[in-house]
């Protein structure tokens, strides 16, 4: 009898090791490299391709998508943004072929995530240094050599939106566009957009931390930064269109590089989920 019970619970410790293998490899997100779009533009600041990691929905899930930008703040001057480049926010060269995206709005698990645990999972991969919003190139020098910077976020989330499109998107019911951070901006900025690439799908926005506070302290300058990715990226045909018509004209054409002042003119459902005292906007723009 001894045996049996030994043989029983042996039996179940491998069930569970492999239900919980069954449940990470559900999880695994493949990196797909839009290396034939960089021909179009659509590149790293580094000039490395963009790519994006894809978990395939199944069941009742397989025509319901959740689209999201990767945060990772932003680059706010040449020099900065030349650093980034040699970074995973601002190069995709050192992307793994694959990644765990487990957890939160990726994990699944449906008692955890009941409504997206088994949708396609989109992770966009953020390189650009500007929310998925720049056209523009430049040149900075490194010792003896220019360093050509590419800021071509519309040109990666274009990119991305027409292989998604080939690969299911087109036929999706339902879709919510989410970002955290850098990313939750990317999500106000181009909530509208990605809908109108969708017609017939339900289209919501779940923004994570988007909104960011309009302050200019004398050590931060955090509104002088931002105003240097929207001049310097030239972000203006990236944003809201109604928000820049809004703006055109003023001095403040920047705004439309802030959740705030673009929330306004956004027709797509969104659920802003903000925390009252962000832990990075406290530091990094008050300076306190």
């Amino acid at each position: 009898m001894k045996m049996v019970r030994s043989g029983v619970v042996f039996g179940l410790c491998l069930l569970l090791v492999w239900l919980q293998q069954c449940a990470f490899a559900s999880d695994i997100a493949h990196l797909t490299l839009l290396t034939d779009a960089v021909k179009d533009g659509s590149m790293c600041i580094d000039g490395s391709p963009a790519g994006y990691y894809f978990i395939p929905g199944k069941g009742d899930g397989a025509n319901k998508w959740l689209v999201f930008h990767e945060g990772g703040g932003w680059c706010v001057s040449y020099e900065n943004c030349y650093e980034r480049s040699l970074t995973r926010l601002g190069s995709s060269k050192s992307y793994p072929p694959v990644d765990y995206l487990g957890g939160g709005f990726f994990d699944s698990d449906a008692l955890l995530n009941p409504m997206l645990y088994n949708w396609n999972m989109v992770y966009m991969k953020y390189c650009d240094g500007g929310s998925f919003s720049g056209n523009a190139t430049a040149s900075y020098q490194v010792g003896n050599s220019n360093i050509t910077l590419h800021f071509r976020g519309t040109a990666v989330r274009t990119a991305m939106r027409d292989h998604l499109l080939a690969r299911g998107l087109r036929k999706a019911t339902d879709v919510v566009v989410s970002g955290c951070s850098a990313g939750g901006l990317a999500t106000y900025l181009h909530a509208d957009w990605w809908r109108a690439a969708v017609p017939s799908a339900h289209v919501v926005g779940l923004a994570d931390s988007g909104f960011f506070i309009d302050y200019e302290s004398p050590e931060k300058q955090y509104e002088s930064k931002i105003r240097w990715v929207y001049t310097m990226m030239n972000v203006a045909e990236g944003v809201d269109a109604d928000c820049v018509k809004f703006y055109k004209g003023s001095a403040f054409p920047w705004k439309c590089m802030f959740a705030q002042y673009t929330a306004p003119f956004i027709k797509t459902p969104i659920f802003a989920l903000q925390s009252q005292y962000d832990a990075y906007q406290v530091p990094a723009i008050l300076g306190s």
